[in-house]
């Protein structure tokens, strides 16, 4: 048996090119660093459900109230953030300005999902998650 396959130079010449210049998947591998109020907090990578928790998963321990930075390697396209935040069963949206936002002050076990986007040659994005217990 012979497989023969091929493509034109126009496009692996463009295939080339948009991996060259969005570096997407690259990008999305890293993680990126998370502090509350300096503390390292730990980051899982992708959506998390509050359903997948059960008990596997330790929330990190944060004062309320607290100020939550994140530092990418690689600098997302666009300065807005979208944020999910799930508390008590709910859930609400957030869009935040820049690499931080603030806790609420109300105590209790939230589960943050951050949506980020890279790169204007794709509309690939990155999701990460934080798990908190505010006390």
């Amino acid at each position: 048996m012979i497989f023969l396959t091929g493509c034109t130079a126009d496009h692996f010449n463009e295939g080339a090119r948009y991996f060259a210049q969005s570096g997407t998947e690259f990008k999305r591998s890293h993680l990126p660093e998370v502090t509350v109020n300096g503390q390292k907090v730990f980051v899982l990578r992708g959506e998390i459900q509050p359903e997948e928790l059960s008990g596997r998963i330790k929330p990190a321990l944060v004062p309320k109230g607290g100020v939550v930075e994140i530092h990418w390697k690689y600098s997302p396209r666009s300065a807005m953030l979208r944020i999910q935040e799930w508390h008590g069963g709910k859930h609400s949206w957030k869009k935040v300005e820049g690499n931080r936002f603030q806790l609420p002050e109300e105590e209790g076990l939230y589960l943050y999902n951050i949506y980020v986007s890279w790169g204007k040659y794709d509309s690939l994005t990155g999701s990460y998650s934080l798990y908190l217990e505010l006390h």
